[in-house]
Formats: C-alpha cells, structure tokens, sequence
C-alpha cells in the first residue's frame, strides 16, 4: 500500500531533511529537527504526492489517506497525552503547507483547529485561562473562515474593531474574556450570513476542511505568481504538515518569535529576530503589533523601549542559542527559525535555510567558510549566479541634501526612489507603462506579490524585521523599510501623512533600506563600492574556475568598471557606439549620408581622430590584457536623423544643401559595415582583437581581411612598431552559421570562442554541457584546418571537467577509429553522431580521428554502448542481451511482411525516424546472429514471423518513435496493434499513454491533410499522438494528455457547430485575442490559409508553450504577429477601423493545408451568449442592447455604475442622432429599448469613443470617419483636447476609463 502519510515527534520520526520533495521542506526539516532531539512538537505530514494526486484527480484524494490519516492522529493523541474533539482534554492541530521550496506566506495555514463550543469550554477550564480559551476561538473561526470558507476577512475585522473600540483599548490582547465570547458569536454570525450555513462544529470536518484548503492554495494567484517569479515548477506540489498546538497566548510567560541564525540582512554572525509576549505566530509575521527584539544588543541599536527576549526570559533566550548553534552545525547555513514559548517550555515549529540579500549572502558564505563549517567550495556552490546582480545597484549619495520625513526599521537593505503608489495592481499598471514606483502599505500580504515585484521598494508603517514585506522584500532584492509608525497612510485618499508633510499617489518618494530613512523628493545616488566580502568569493572563485572573463566597453569609464570588477581585457568594443553623443553623431549621420567616396572620407577623417582617442585610452586602461575591437556596424535606424532639426545640423556640418541630406535618408537602406583604424596604448603595446560584423559569406571575410591587413602595415610604418593583432569574425547571421567551418579557415590557428552580450552573463549559457560542446565543436573545426592540433592539448581536454557534474561523475572519454570507420560513424551530413548524442544524452563529437564523449558516467557508457553496436552491424545482426532490463530500451515486435515498408528504400524511412525523436533503431535477431548469418533476406519475410526493432534513447522518445513504428504497421498490415483495443485513460501522474477508438469520419477529420491537424494538436498540447489504425494513442504527463483529449474533443464538437471554452481566465496554455470584425477575415484569410500560416510557424496562440513576444515561438509571439496583421489591415485602409457586432462563434474552416508548427484556431465567444448562437439560428427575439451589455459585462467586468453611464450617454446620442419620425425613446419599455434608432445611436456612441482613442493614444494621423455624421456639438468637443483628456462630463470619462469592452468585438482563440 501506497504511504501517503508520515510522522515525527517524540525524538522520533519516519522522514529525514533529505525528503523533501517529498515531505515539503518543512515537514523535511521537522522530521529532522525531531530526529536530531530538538523539542518539536509531534504531528504528521501529508506528502506532496498527495497533492499530485488531489490535482489529478479532480480534487479527490487516495483512497487510502484516510485510514492513515486517523492513525498518524492517534499517534500524536498518544504522544501529547490529549485527545481529538475531546470534552475534557481536547487535543488541538495547525494544519500548514510546505513546499519542497520556501514559499513565505504564499500559501495558507490554519491554527487551532479542532474548537467548537464544546471544546473551548474544555480548553478554558484545563488551562485555567477563559480568555486564552476564547481568543484562541476567534482567531481559529476567523482564519478557517478566510482561508477554507472564503470570506473576506475584512468582514471580521470590522467587528474587532468595533470591539476594540467599544471597550477602549488599541491592543486585541487587551479585549477582557467577555469580549472574546461576543466576538465568535458576531464571527458565527457573519458566517451565517455570508453563506447561509452554521460553522462546521465537527473537528474531523474541520480537519479535512483545513487540508483541502491548504492543497487548493498551492494554485492560489499569489502562489502561482511567486512560482513564476522564483522559477518553481507547479508539478512539485505541496506538503500538508498536521502538528499539536502549543500556545504563545496563554500568558505573560508565553511568547512566539522568528528568528534567523545570522543576519539576513548584512550577513553578520548576529542572532537576529522578534518576538512578541502572549501572541500567536501569525501577529510576528503579519505586523499588526510591533514585535520586540531577541537580543540586547539589537534592541539598542533600533532605539527600542520594549525589552527584550534576552532579558524578559533569559534562560528560554540561552535555549535558543543553544538550537541557533546547533542548527547552523547540522545543516550548514543560515536558518530562519519559528518557536513558541508556552508556559516558560521552548518549542521549534520551524527550521528552513534562511532569505537573505546579496551582500548577507556574499558574508554569510565566507564567515561559515572561514569558522569551518562549510569549504571554499560549498561557499561558491551556495551561491547564486544572479546574486551577484544585486550588488552591482547604486546606493544614495551620502552628500545628497536629504528630507528626512520619517524612520522605520531597515528590513531589506538597498536604495530606491519612485513615485507612491498605495495598492499593488496600480504599482503593477504603472510599472507596465515604465514608471518607478514605491509601493506604500500599513501592512503588506501574500495577495500583494505581483505588486511587490513590480515595485522599485517597499514602505510599511507596520511590521518589523521578519515581517511578511520585509522577508519578501529581502527575497526579491527590493529595499523595504518597515514599521514606520509615525506615517499615516489613508487609502481612501491616496495618501500618507507624517506631521505636516502630505505625500498623494504620484509623487516622488525615496526609501534607504540600509537606515530606515523615508525621504521626499528623488535623492542623487552614486555607484556601489565592491570589496570584503564579494572580493574574497571574487578570490575563490579565480582559484578554481577554467573560463575567462572579458567586459564589453565602448567608453574609458565602462573600461575602468570592467577592470576593477576583474575583466581580463575587453571582449566586445562596438565602435559605432563612440558617436552617440554631440558633434559625434553630426559626423557620423555625415558619414552615413555621404553619396559619394570623397563626402565619406571627409567624414571619416572627421571620426578616425575621435576613435583613435577612444580606443588608445581603452587600450591605455587594459594595460595588455587583449582588446576585441568591432568594426563599424552603425544600426541605421539610430543614427538615421529623423527630424527636420537633426537633418539641418547634418546639411550644416557637411556643407550641402538640407533637401540632399532629406533625399538621402529616405532612400538609404543598411550598407556594408565600415573599417576604422585604431590606436595604440602608452604603456604596453595593445593585444588588438579585430571583430568583422555581419558576415555572410567567406569571400566577404577575406576581402575585409585583407584590407585589416594592409592598414595594420601602413599603421606599422606610420608608427615605427611592430605588434601583433588578430583577425575574426562574429557568427551572428543564419548564413555565417550554417558556414562556420569554412569562416573559421579563415580565422586565426589558434582560435578563441566567447560569448557575448546578455547571453555571456547569462548563468545557462555557461553550464559544463553548453561550454563542452561548443568546445568541442570548435576543435572539430580547428583539426580539420590544423591535424594534429588535439594531440597537443588532449590531456587539458580531457581532464578539464573531470569529477564534475551533480553526482561527481562528469568526464570525457575517447574512441579512436581507423580512417574507413570515421565516415560511417559520422554519416551523411553528420546524421549518424547526432542521433548518437541525442539518444545517449551524451555529448558527442568527432575530433579528427577521435570520439570525443563528454557527460555523466552512465551517459558516456550508454553512447560508447551505441557505438560498438552500430560498428557491429557491418558484421551481420546485433542482439541486445538483457535488453529487457534495461532503462533505455523499447523492443517492437515488427511482422516480416511490414520490415520493408517501416524501414523505407535505402533505410530513409527508419533514419527519418530516429532524426524526428533522437533515437537509435535497428532490427535485432537472435536466432540469425547466433547462426552466424546476415540475417533472413526479402525471400524469408514473406513467409511470416517478425523481428524485433530495438529503440535506444529517452522514454519520451522512445515512445514517440515506437508509436510512429506502429502507426506504419497499422497501415500496412490493419489489426496488428488495435485488434481487441479497449479505450484506456490513466490516471498516473508521471509519463503514461492513454488511447480511445476514433470513427471514420473523425479520424480524417482529426488527421488533416497530409497529417496537418495531428501535428499541431500534438505540438498545441505538449503531449505525443499517434493514430494507430482508427486508435488515437496520446503519451505525455497528465496534464499533457487532458490537455490534448480536450482539444480533440473541442475539434471534433466544432463540426456541430459553436465551441465553448468556459475556463479561459483560469487556464495557462490560452492567449486571448480582441479581433475587430472588420479584420477578421483579413486575419483569417482565404479558406484560413493565413490563420493556418500564423499555426504552421508554430506561431501558437493556444498552446503548452507561453512564448515570448521576443522570441520565435509560442503563444506571445502568435500574439505579435496577428497584431501585426490587424495594424497593417487598418494602415491599408483610409480610415480607423472599429469593431461592430459580432457575438456568437464563428466555426473555423475546414483543416487541409499542412501546418508545420501545431495549434489550431477558430473565433469565439467568452461563453455563449443566453438563448444560444442567435445568428444560427436565425432567431431575433433577444434584446440587442441587453445582449449587447451582457456580453461587456462578461468581458470586461463593467459595474453597475459604468453601465448606467454608458445608458445615460447612449439615451443623449439617440436623441441627438434619431432621425424625425423613427419612434419615441424609452429605455424602461421593453419594446422600445431594442429600437434599432436607440441601438445604432449605442454603436455610433462607442464608435466614436474608440475614434478618440486611436487618435490620442497611438498618435496616427487623424483620418476619415465614414461610418456617421456625429452631432456638431460632440465633434467641437474633440477638438477640446485638454478638456477631454482631464474627463469630460462623467459619462465620457466613465468610457474613457474604460480601455477593452466599450466596442463589440470577437475573441480569437487558437489552439
């Protein structure tokens, strides 16, 4: 039986800390602590897997949880001596997630679960405590309501308020018990009210309520937000830890804290942490009472006057130093610790490795390092490339003239300025439209992460160091300064406000997360200043590494950065950026426009003495360390002048008249890049790297070689010197790569590779595989040019890597063959070392006469494997012996009479095959290869019997090639792999096949032509499919497979007519596009070829693959390019373009043209509109306007005030814009409000609008408006511009607000 549960406590547990993927990290940690005899109190953890499951399953849960779920409860009944629900001695839970990743505050927990009226009675009696007995009640009855109920919690916090306010006090802890007795019953009342029902009383229903909240959490919008912000997959799910309760509010001698073994903040070896006196661990983290200090030291230095843990409860205090040390012993980092104290008794709720910054993380590495806890090593290891970033931000100008308005805690260190915001949508919104924004917030929570990430920093007024901001903050590299009481933040208003000084939304405020210090106003900064602690890691790091660093730098102070942060000369010096600014750009527009060779060279002249200033100081500043200069590549479209001033200042500095220079930039397109000499340095003769950009072909590097060469001498004789240069090329054009090899010959012998731009500094790109097979590659091209040169250096290539790799096994073996083995084990066009590389997973490439193999241990292992056994082939058939043990290996039984058709003349077929899935095939014989023979020939085949065709590579793979085998064979011989087959569809989690039967007119209709539609379902989807007969087999994970079975289903359901998708707001493999009906056939075009064009280079709108808009594939992408269809729709067209009525879903064409890249489209509606597709049906019947903002209401989510402007608007056009004689106006009769006059007075409304905002906010010349004569008066109010864009009347400025939905429109949704 599946263990789905497992438990800790007692010094006892069935986890370890390395079971985290498994058990979350906290239940990982919890089962550690307890193993290790820390004091945890017992409980159990549900698993992650438990949470695939719940997920895949339609949000049911194993059978078999429950039973093990009752026991694990019984278990900790014994271990805590109290029992579940009890009357007398009730055993109280929290019921908490854990993620195998830390995930603060994302997800949802729930204390002191397991009260009811009964219970609390018992509580309150057996601890002697009524009102600890019933603040424990109200807290558990307003989170169970929060989190497994969904009622805001704003509904309950009036009421504590309220009470608050009725007795007179601030503090909730200062509420008397019979407060707290009013407030559960105002709370079971407000349950009662918001859903109708009593608050469940039942423990066990409680408990179940708990857990299924918390797994449901895990796809919560916060969650996933963080999940996409820190790169955690969904698939990992979360654990469900189920612990005893102690209680930090049962007294003044309890208490409950957070704490981090070292300062997460500067990385001091600094116990660091808060605490709070009678409180539960949700008032630490959320900060609505501001916590006191850990220590003495801390207190003072933060100038606070409550006492602290060190001296309130001193022996507790000299406990937990005692974890602090041996926590940080055990797992050897910094830990962010939780604990209760109940009743003088120190508990350990929680250990995990602790967030922290940049510059802590940096001191932390080194210090451990340093006191012997961890090697140099672990130090480099512990830390992430993209940390270094965070250091590389400015800090303020300590001379800046500062106004200081308030101060708060310095909970995450860093500087940033920007305007206020007070919500963390409009910090998003702002931030979409490039503004620096700080976020301001009493108190910040899980629900404001996308603002948080989106902002500059954080301000809190309450909270302190381990506040829910201050963690998130210090997490993300945001400053944040909290609990900064003195500041009075009015949401209502916009507004905060510290003694006289008022601060409204959009102005400029200034945090310092280093001091605390909350300044108006933007504050100048200056430039970081890196030593200590990043200087010895920069130290560690050059001990071990085997890769250079260069900068790229076209100005003497990028140069002087680059060689204070290390970089061993200069690796790109682009010199087209030397002229950017003042008369540089004058000369070089003058050079760019010059139309003959005597202007050009006038200009040049112009530019070679300000180049030869700037690199002879760039080589000056490298002092010998190798300088990589390109030649001019000047992007036209930035130096290109634009405006009539621009070009006047060109006509000026070239002497010619402004009308040539305006001719000229109109009719120049990008030319050849241009040759610049270069200088020399003062001290040591420059390394000069010269880099040809744009090469295309081989002749246009020799010719450009031959001219570096001719300069270099005439700057030799000029200069009476002698140096050395080198002389190549960058690989930048589809063509230069496809003809890298022949480019190289023409570079020098002893060749370099780098990589340049965001890619250098990009962590991926530098990973052991990526660097070993680009190396590799390119001593494949040197020997070919050089033989001989690997034998030089075989030893170093060898053993570079050697002992890498996650598991210690990384290396590099070789093969030599002899001269007739070379070709046949490279194959045509190199197809045979590919296929062995992709099936091994194995780096492979050929090094004059050796085979290079580069990777982990098994993988070299399984590549050599593949080798031998392609050599062996020439001799007569293999067999693999134990093939059916192996990990590796899928074996398809193929009958004779199929051999010839699924391999293909001259084996095209089978290659084909093994390109398309990176497998490796071949028919293997027992029988033939023991009898010593060939194998059967043609003449055998036909008289029945099979042979099996082993498949080599990933499972993935494997399975895709096996079912592409089958599939022929089906063809070929029907009924050999479907005859019987029942439809299954399983349940598993991981990679597994589901199949069900397809009729004859679906399997065409699902096939397409010349397969067209199976391709892009299965590329659409992520899963694999193969039609096997009239069998659809879809292989993939679980997701893959619904995801793929959906889009069928809505395929084949689109021959009957309309196709709903119900769900597009909450899925992830869906981009929703606005289509005006006017361009939806120009997107569509003829028969869909263009839709079908957009699918076939996988330009995807509904897919498994987000896509970037940058990029050259995916849904982002498709999303671009139909935009891009749309504008150049309205460009064609003598007017702007508004979407009219569309409403109902356009059946998308019929499939037939191949589509290369997968997906498939067809227009439709958000959901279908009441009554069903009018428009095909005929009927007429519905109200058009009613019709009309019913559909807005569901795309837009219009309020009841924005609709009742938009009537109020359209009622004034309709009287206006009714011709005599059409009929009385009156929107409260039902007859008259559907009135084509009141309805075509609505549409021309909204026209005009959407006219308005073309021409204000994409600033297109205003063109005709054929569709209406609008009213004189509404016409003049356009040309009112300031008037306009403040509002206008409510109407307009209720419509101008509104930026999607005021128009009728289609959604384009492709698949």
């Amino acid at each position: 039986m599946a263990k789905w549960v497992y438990d800790f406590g007692d010094g006892k547990a069935d986890g370890r800390a390395e079971m985290k993927n498994l058990l979350g990290g906290k239940g990982a940690n919890l089962a550690e602590m307890a193993s290790i005899g820390l004091p945890v109190p017992p409980g159990f953890t549900l698993t992650t897997e438990v949470c695939t499951h719940f997920y895949q399953n339609d949000c049911q849960y194993p059978k078999e949880l429950e039973q093990q779920v009752e026991k694990a409860l019984n278990l900790v009944e014994t271990r805590t001596g109290r029992k579940f629900g009890d009357s007398i001695n009730p055993l109280l839970v929290s019921v908490r997630s854990g993620a195998r990743a830390s995930m603060p505050g994302m997800m949802d927990t729930v204390l002191n679960l397991g009260l009811n009226d009964i219970t609390v009675e018992a509580l309150a009696k057996k601890s002697g405590d009524r009102r600890f007995a019933f603040d424990s009640y109200r807290r558990f009855v307003q989170m169970y309501s929060d989190v497994v109920l969904g009622i805001e919690i704003n509904h309950f916090e009036k009421h504590l308020e309220r009470a608050k306010e009725k007795r007179g006090v601030k503090q909730d802890c200062e509420l008397l018990p019979e407060d707290l007795e009013k407030l559960v019953k105002s709370y079971k009342a407000v349950v009662q009210l918001e859903l109708g029902e009593e608050f469940p009383e039942d423990p066990k229903a409680q408990l179940w309520g708990a857990v299924g909240a918390v797994f449901n959490s895990w796809m919560n919008q916060r969650a996933k937000t963080y999940r996409a912000l820190h790169d955690i997959p969904e698939w990992w799910g979360t654990a469900v830890n189920v612990q005893a309760m102690v209680f930090g509010n049962m007294g003044n001698d309890c208490a409950t804290g957070v704490a981090f073994t070292r300062d997460p903040s500067t990385g001091k070896n600094e116990f660091y942490g808060e605490f709070l006196v009678n409180a539960q661990g949700e008032d630490v983290v959320a900060g609505i009472r501001t916590p006191q200090e850990l220590t003495i030291r801390a207190r003072q230095s933060h100038g606070s006057d409550l006492p602290s843990l060190e001296e309130v409860m001193p022996n507790i205090f000299r406990e937990l130093l005692s974890v602090r040390s041996q926590l940080e012993t055990h797992y050897k980092d910094m830990q962010d610790i939780e604990f209760t104290i109940q009743q003088g008794k120190l508990y350990m709720l929680q250990t995990r490795n602790g967030k922290r910054t940049a510059p802590a993380a940096l001191q932390i590495a080194v210090d451990m390092a340093k006191e012997g806890l961890i090697t140099k090593s672990q130090a480099l290891l512990s830390l992430k490339p993209d940390l270094i970033d965070q250091l590389l931000h400015p800090t303020l100008d300590p001379k800046a003239k500062k106004e200081i308005i308030a101060k708060g805690l310095p909970a995450s260190p860093g500087a940033a300025g920007g305007k206020v915001v007070f919500s963390a949508d409009e910090a998003v919104r702002r931030c979409k439209d490039g503004e620096k924004v700080i976020l301001v917030r009493i108190e910040t929570s899980p629900d404001d992460i996308h603002g948080l990430h989106a902002a500059e920093g954080v301000l809190t007024t309450r909270g302190g160091m381990t506040s829910h901001a201050a963690v998130v903050a210090r997490g993300m590299g945001r400053p944040c300064v909290a609990g900064a009481g003195s500041i009075t933040v009015d949401y209502a208003a916009a507004k905060l406000s510290v003694g006289s000084v008022t601060v409204t939304e959009g102005q400029i405020l200034t945090i310092d997360g280093s001091t605390g210090e909350v300044m108006v106003g933007e504050v100048p900064t200056v430039p970081p200043q890196l030593s200590g602690s990043f200087g010895t890691i920069m130290q560690w790091a050059d001990e071990v590494r085997d890769m250079k660093v260069r900068a790229n730098a076209e100005t003497p102070a990028d140069a002087r950065q680059a060689k204070e942060f290390g970089a061993e000369g200069i690796g790109l010096v682009r010199t087209e950026h030397m002229f950017f600014e003042g008369q540089r750009i004058v000369a070089m527009r003058q050079m760019i426009l010059a139309t003959d060779e005597a202007d050009r060279r006038q200009a040049l002249d112009k530019l070679l003495v300000m180049q030869r200033e700037d690199i002879t100081e760039l080589f000056r500043i490298m002092d010998g360390n190798p300088v990589t200069v390109r030649l001019l590549d000047p992007p036209l479209h930035e130096f290109i002048p634009h405006t009539e001033a621009e070009m006047a200042l060109v006509a000026k500095a070239a002497g010619v008249p402004l009308d040539r220079v305006r001719r000229r930039a109109a009719e120049l397109q990008e030319a050849n890049p241009m040759l610049a000499e270069v200088g020399r340095s003062s001290k040591k003769l420059p390394v000069a790297e010269v880099m040809v950009p744009l090469v295309a072909t081989v002749e246009e590097l020799k010719l450009l070689k031959g001219v570096i060469e001719k300069t270099a001498d005439a700057v030799k004789k000029e200069q009476g010197i002698t140096f050395t240069y080198k002389i190549g090329t960058m690989i930048e054009l589809p063509r230069a790569a496809l003809q890298a090899g022949r480019l190289a010959e023409m570079a020098e012998p002893e060749m370099k590779m780098g990589i340049c731009g965001e890619h250098g500094g990009d962590p991926a790109s530098i990973e052991v595989r990526a660097r070993r097979g680009a190396e590799l590659k390119v001593l494949s091209a040197v020997e070919t040019k050089v033989p001989g040169y690997f034998e030089k250096i075989r030893h170093e290539v060898v053993d570079r890597d050697k002992g890498k790799g996650e598991d210690g096994t990384w290396g590099t073996d070789t093969m030599t063959f002899q001269d007739d083995e070379l070709s046949y084990a490279l194959g045509k066009q190199g197809g045979t070392r590919k296929k062995l590389e992709r099936a091994s997973g194995a780096v492979v490439q050929y090094v004059g006469q050796n085979a290079l193999f580069s990777g982990e241990k098994s993988l070299r292992r399984k590549a050599k494997e593949y080798m031998k056994w392609l050599f062996n082939q020439l001799e007569g058939p293999v067999y693999v012996d134990g093939w059916e043990d192996r990990d590796d290996c899928t074996v398809v039984d193929v009958p004779s009479e199929c051999i010839g058709y699924v391999t293909g003349a001259r084996r095209a077929a089978l290659g084909n095959m093994e390109e398309e899935w990176g497998t490796l095939m071949f028919f293997m014989n027992k029988e033939a290869m023991n009898g010593g023979g060939k194998g059967r020939d043609r003449s055998d085949r036909s008289r029945g019997g099979s042979e099996q065709l082993a498949i080599f590579g990933d499972r993935r793979a494997r399975r895709g090639a096996e079912l592409k085998i089958m599939s022929a064979v089906e063809t070929k011989s029907p009924g050999v792999f479907t005859r019987g087959v029942r439809e299954k569809f399983s349940s598993e989690k991981g990679f597994a096949t589901d199949r069900f039967v397809l009729k004859d007119d679906e399997l065409s209709y699902a096939l397409g032509k010349e397969g067209a539609t199976r391709k892009k379902l299965e590329l659409a989807s992520g899963a694999i499919l193969q039609y096997v007969g009239h069998v659809a087999f879809v292989a993939g994970d679980l997701k893959e497979r619904k995801r793929c079975k959906q889009f069928i289903d809505w395929l084949l359901s689109q021959r009957r007519g309309s196709v709903t998708v119900s769900d597009i707001q909450d899925r992830d493999d869906c981009t929703e596009m606005m289509i005006p009906e006017n361009c939806k056939g120009w997107v569509t075009g003829n028969r869909g070829s263009e839709l079908r064009r957009v699918e076939q280079e996988r330009l995807l709108i509904f897919s498994n693959n987000p896509g970037s808009k940058t990029g050259d594939g995916g849904r982002a992408h498709a999303e671009r390019m139909v935009n891009e269809m749309v504008q150049d729709r309205r460009r064609s067209r003598n007017s702007v373009v508004i979407p009219v009525a569309a409403g109902a879903v356009t059946p998308a064409p019929a499939p037939g043209v191949e589509t290369q890249g997968g997906g498939f489209g067809w227009s439709i509606a958000a959901d279908p509109p009441p009554g069903g597709d009018d428009r095909r049906r005929g009927a007429a019947t519905r109200d058009p306007e009613l019709e009309h903002l019913e559909l807005m209401d569901k795309v837009s989510g219009r309020d009841l005030a924005q609709r009742h402007a938009l009537r109020a608007a359209a009622a004034t056009a309709a009287d206006a814009n009714v011709a005599k004689g059409a009929g009385p106006r009156n929107p409260q009769a039902t007859g008259c409000r559907g009135t084509k006059a009141y309805w075509n007075s609505l549409k021309l409304f909204l026209q005009w609008e959407l006219f308005h905002r073309v021409q204000y906010f994409r600033t297109e010349p205003v063109r005709a408006f054929p569709w209406c004569k609008w009213p004189q008066q509404h016409v003049t109010h356009r040309s009112q511009e300031g008037e306009y864009m403040k509002g206008g009347p409510e109407g307009y400025k209720n419509l101008f607000m509104d930026k999607h939905g005021m128009h009728e429109e289609e959604r384009l949704v492709g698949f």
